[in-house]
């Protein structure tokens, strides 16, 4: 399987408003350039939205607009 499709795949089931880092996902070591590029691409495209370096999350919408991740309790 394609490394990109595997990761579109996952983020298509993953729950809107989670952060996700490259280590969330099931993609071997030596494939690691390829799952960011592959981040980035999804990124540019809209589906999923960069938080900081390497951190990501899938948007959630409300008829007030885009909401942003929520906070994780300590």
């Amino acid at each position: 399987m394609v490394i990109r499709d595997k990761v579109k795949q996952e983020i298509d089931r993953m729950p809107e408003g989670v952060v996700v880092s490259a280590s969330d996902f099931d993609i071997p070591r030596q494939y690691r350039a390829t799952l960011i590029k592959a981040l980035n691409q999804f990124e540019y495209a809209g589906i999923i939205k960069r938080i900081s370096k390497g951190r990501y999350y899938k948007p959630r919408t409300s008829r007030f607009g885009e909401l942003l991740p929520r906070k994780r309790k300590s």
